[in-house]
């Protein structure tokens, strides 16, 4: 049986280069590596999570895809089950921008060498786009999957060693290239951010004990995403 990938995982899945060796961490129920193998992005994937749990059921997803010969699966956490030259691209998808910054930290010698990361953090996107760009990364590639109410960033990069000193405020809320007026599910998203913008400052405004300061960084969070919107809308006419 196939495994059926969310849109979350499937988009995440596509951002990956054709041919690649992946490594793919918290991989959780293997569902990424098999649906890689099978497009043909993937020849090679290593997938591995810091739970015996979740190592078993993927080495059942896998056994039942057939697929032991070009998928291996490892026990430990973050890049440290692998060895330089191993792979060269990764997936690090569904745990928190610190903790996918602090993996990164770890390894960073494994990961200067990799063509392409795959990133999608759950929280702290803002923290970690920044952090990225201040540390020598690029970001090749940028995603929005949508599944019911609910979005999520996507975005790959891989090492330069050029450093932003600074990261100017459009880019650290909204990316380089998250939003595109061909793209309806960013577009959904980007409303979906303006109206959730939108309830945060009536809530901030009517409290008696809310910073100003905190009050005035989401003023200019939704003056910045509207002015996006109004330029997107314009695009698409």
């Amino acid at each position: 049986m196939k495994p059926r990938l969310t849109p979350r995982l499937r988009t995440v899945a596509a951002m990956v280069p054709q041919g690649a060796r992946v490594a793919d961490i918290g991989s959780d129920h293997a569902y990424v590596p098999v649906e890689l193998i099978r497009t043909g992005r993937a020849v090679k994937v290593i997938a591995s999570d810091v739970h015996a749990g979740p190592v078993e059921n993927a080495k059942g997803v896998v056994a039942a895809a057939n697929l032991e010969d070009v998928i291996e699966i490892r026990l430990g956490s973050g890049f440290d089950v692998y060895q330089m030259g191993e792979v060269n691209s990764a997936v690090l998808a569904g745990m928190g921008g610190f903790l996918i910054r602090d993996l990164i930290i770890e390894a960073l010698p494994l990961v200067k060498s990799l063509e392409c990361l795959v990133l999608q953090p759950m929280v702290a996107i803002r923290e970690l786009r920044v952090w990225l760009l201040q540390n020598g990364f690029e970001i090749l590639d940028e995603q929005v999957a949508q599944e019911g109410q609910k979005f999520y960033e996507i975005f790959s990069v891989h090492y330069t060693g050029r450093c932003l000193e600074t990261v100017d405020f459009k880019t650290a809320e909204m990316g380089c290239q998250m939003f595109r007026a061909e793209d309806e599910i960013s577009m959904n998203y980007l409303a979906q951010r303006i109206q959730k913008t939108e309830n945060v400052i009536r809530a901030l405004a009517q409290a008696k004990d809310a910073e100003a300061t905190e009050l005035h960084a989401f003023e200019a969070r939704l003056k910045l995403l509207k002015e996006a919107q109004a330029c997107l809308s314009i695009q698409r006419k």
